[in-house]
């Protein structure tokens, strides 16, 4: 088995290595790797029982390159691999390497934990720097929430408020359009009132008319006779003064027929203007009719705006609720998050307990709680 030449990043030879180093990768490009072939490497210390198997990468120009466990360069010993290959069902150790380590002091910022690995303070610092402005911003939203929370309670009552006075608005133009229904009722009635008393005085116009009628034919039969009597009085005159008499008679009660018949004809012309004077007033009385009944269609249209004012008050409210309840829920779970973890905070920075004393899960465990 041949041993195998060992580079860095930089295309140079490694031939030495110290302890407490992070992050070191060896490289091998003597050209000697087949692409088919699948790569692991073994390493290991004097004093371990268990070699560790690492994966190994083949990039596209045959170098092959494998990453060190943090782990063993923190044991300050001589590390040895072996680079193993996996083709079909052959396994086997194909180079070797060997590296020395040298020794130094742990370094202050290195943090211990259960499962041998070491970490650097300020790394983890970092993040939890970082999931303190995230804390923070979960407090912002918090406050946020709870003040939306706030409003939208405020929103709700403004709301439920409006919806009331919707309501007693509603009920204001239905009473009022009840009384206007109740009002073009009257004038219906008092309409039709006018409308039968007109068609009464049109009769009774219609009766006189006809009476005038008569007496006006009585009047002019009378004349007839009348001038038929003085046509004889003036003939008898000369033989008779009783004839001269009863002719005169005949005239007088003639002149009262005439003036009779005339009474006759000026009242049914004066019940004629009444008649017309009434069917004025009907006509006026239908006109009013018909401005309350548009009125009254105009409160009924208000009205059904005011319902459905009041449904969307209601819909708004109901959604003002629930948005309400669901963002105080959120804002009381996000302040308890940020007060948990700010208790935790200052248990970490606590100046009377050692940094070297805390370990990798306390602080995965604060990193936890605030995602």
């Amino acid at each position: 088995m041949e041993i195998i030449n060992i580079y860095d990043s930089n295309n140079q030879d490694v031939d030495l290595l110290i302890q407490w180093d992070r992050g070191i990768v060896l490289y091998f490009n003597d050209n000697i790797f087949e692409d088919d072939d699948d790569y692991t490497v073994h390493l290991f210390t004097d004093n371990m029982d268990e070699a560790m198997v690492v994966e190994a990468i083949l990039d596209e120009n045959g170098i092959l390159s494998v990453e060190l466990p943090d782990d063993l360069l923190t044991l300050g010993q001589a590390i040895t691999g072996y680079i193993c290959t996996r083709n079909d069902d052959e396994y086997r150790n194909i180079y070797y390497f060997k590296i020395p380590v040298r020794k130094k002091p742990q370094p202050c910022n290195y943090i211990h934990v259960d499962s041998n690995e070491y970490v650097i303070l300020e790394d983890k610092l970092e993040e939890i720097e970082a999931n303190v402005e995230l804390a923070k911003s979960h407090a912002d939203n918090a406050f946020i929430c709870e003040q939306n929370a706030k409003q939208s309670e405020e929103n709700a009552l403004v709301s439920e408020q409006n919806a009331k006075l919707s309501e007693e608005k509603s009920l204001e133009y239905s009473n009022q359009s009840l009384a206007y229904a109740n009002q073009s009722l009257e004038y219906a009635n008092q309409s039709q009132e006018y409308m039968n008393t007109a068609l009464e005085y049109s009769n009774q116009s219609l009766i006189h008319s006809t009476t005038s009628q008569e007496y006006a034919n009585d009047s002019l039969e009378y004349s007839k006779q009348s001038q038929e009597f003085a046509n004889q009085s003036l003939e008898y005159s000369n033989n008779s003064l009783a004839s001269s008499q009863s002719s005169q008679e005949y005239a007088v009660d003639s002149l009262e027929h005439s003036n009779q018949s005339k009474n006759y004809s000026d009242l049914s012309l004066q019940y004629a203007n009444q008649s017309q004077e009434y069917m004025n007033t009907a006509l006026e009385h239908s006109e009013k009719i018909q401005q309350h009944i548009n009125t009254t269609e105009q409160y009924i249209s208000e009205i059904d705006g005011y319902i459905d004012d009041a449904k969307s008050y209601a819909d708004s409210s109901k959604a003002s609720a629930d948005n309400a309840s669901l963002s105080e829920q959120n804002a009381k779970t996000s302040e308890i998050k940020a007060e948990e973890f700010a208790e935790e905070l200052r248990a970490l920075y606590d100046g009377n307990s050692p940094v070297s004393s805390i370990t990798i899960e306390e602080i995965d465990a604060i990193i936890t709680s605030l995602n």
